[in-house]
């Protein structure tokens, strides 16, 4: 089954309104129609094939989870690193440096290197292939997982020092990997309809749950450390391979292909306008420089607004939500072992996938985008909400205003589904206020300011913990 477009020679539309007209209506191909046309002249039709068993979208919903789950494994198997890092001298006792302060480490070892490689990413991204831009840090992160799996059922203690110095390596590469590869899905979901990058966020949101179900199912069914990061760290090479194979399906399916041939076809610089009925994503790159001032100026707006809600949500989560405890302390094993993992990663992280699964309803619309903002800027809220629970730390006096455990995690429910929901929907509007040509650029660009938003959080995270 497949789509009939009429397709037509039409003057370029400038204005959010007016490119938006068509994206309100059913018709899922109508991100990508130029309207207002003086002249119906040279139109011919153009057959559209339809997306069978939703098979592009499921390859968009995998590139998703693993955009986050190597990362989000490294950083749950905190049980593990504290094994790995445990004081081996004298009687045992005690808390090493590196078993209290390796998050920090990891945290600026991925901040750091994410940013900078985001910003490479869009500089160079007209001149190297989307292929090549993907299939490169997929491979390079598989290379890194298998190394920290087979890490994992090595005896360390003698030398902990070098084995903190690989695993920071195979953070900063992992995450110079991960920046490239996030930096340029979001690209390719951009030149598609704007389900597809709906289905990416959606993917990253799953890619948040299943850590969470593992750390716990682990908690539960081993007490040995090496063999739970052993579990953490396979996971992610599989989903690793899972991905790389679902991309080079991708090209294969004549819906994923008809787009990515007509972006191609669109970026080049020629006088012949035909395409070849051969060129897939490897051959997707463009041809001239994008004006990057200009697709910011008209991204701006959502742009910032991403940055903003990903800011907002690091600079709570995980640092101060993680240390949120129990009020109620009857049930001790509840209280001690599974309330942070369920109330605190559980609770959010479901609730974020949720969220990102509602913004296929894309309320409000993209000409509503004060409506967004102010929504955005409402999540603020959210610091003094859960500076009064029972949050402890060093620096915290002893305050607790929400005194029922129920308080914490209904705030934790309308955080994770606010972040999910709005960040979803700035996501998949953000490329779509460009020309189809600029689309894939201001994909990239959006990532940029998602992963500025991440950085920005994890330092709001560290002051407002020595503030409250």
């Amino acid at each position: 089954m497949s789509h009939i477009q009429t397709k037509m020679k039409a003057p370029e539309v400038n204005g959010v309104e007016a490119q938006y007209d068509a994206a309100d209506s059913n018709d899922e191909e109508s991100d990508h129609l130029l309207k207002n046309s003086s002249s119906l002249s040279n139109t011919v039709v153009e057959e559209i094939p339809c997306d069978r068993f939703q098979a592009v979208y499921l390859v968009f919903f995998v590139l998703g989870v693993c955009s986050v789950l190597p990362w989000n494994m490294f950083i749950t198997a905190n049980l593990y690193f504290d094994y790995k890092f445990h004081n081996v001298s004298g009687n045992g006792t005690g808390r090493t440096s590196l078993e209290t302060s390796f998050e920090s480490y990891f945290s600026v070892a991925a901040m750091v290197p994410n940013l900078i490689f985001q910003m490479i990413n869009l500089a160079v991204q007209h001149r190297i292939s989307l292929q090549i831009r993907v299939m490169v840090p997929l491979i390079g992160m598989l290379i890194l997982f298998v190394l920290t799996t087979t890490l994992a059922k090595v005896d360390t203690d003698e030398w902990q020092i070098w084995f903190f110095a690989v695993c920071m390596c195979s953070v900063i590469l992992i995450n110079v990997c991960g920046a490239v590869y996030q930096g340029s899905v979001f690209g390719l979901a951009g030149i598609l309809p704007r389900r597809y990058m709906q289905a990416i966020m959606s993917g990253q949101g799953m890619g948040g749950i299943l850590p969470s179900l593992l750390s716990i199912v682990s908690i539960a069914a081993t007490s040995d450390p090496e063999e739970s990061g052993f579990i953490y760290f396979l996971c992610s090479v599989v989903c690793i391979l899972i991905t790389i194979t679902a991309f080079l399906v991708l090209p294969k399916i004549k819906y994923a292909a008809h787009y990515l041939n007509k972006h191609a076809e669109m970026t080049k610089v020629k006088k012949s306008r035909e395409l070849e009925s051969t060129e897939s994503f490897e051959k997707v790159k463009h041809h001239q420089k994008p004006p990057f001032a200009e697709i910011f100026w008209k991204i701006k707006v959502p742009a910032v607004m991403v940055l903003v809600v990903f800011a907002v949500t690091l600079g709570l989560f995980p640092g101060t939500l993680s240390s949120v405890k129990a009020v109620n302390t009857n049930n001790k094993k509840w209280a001690h072992e599974y309330f942070s993992p369920v109330a605190c990663f559980l609770v959010f992280n479901t609730m974020d996938f949720t969220g990102r699964s509602l913004a296929v309803i894309e309320w409000p619309k993209p000409n509503h985008m004060p409506v967004i903002s102010i929504l955005v800027l409402l999540r603020f809220a959210f610091f003094p909400l859960f500076a009064f629970c029972n949050l402890q730390n060093d620096n915290a006096p002893s305050r607790v205003f929400f005194s029922n455990d129920a308080y914490f995690i209904v705030f934790n429910v309308l955080f994770g589904l606010t972040n999910g929901y709005l960040g979803s929907l700035l996501m998949i509007y953000g490329p779509k206020f460009v020309d189809v040509k600029w689309s894939e650029t201001a994909g990239v660009m959006m990532s940029l300011f998602l992963g500025t938003g991440l950085a920005i959080g994890s330092v709001i995270s560290v002051l407002f913990l020595k503030i409250v």
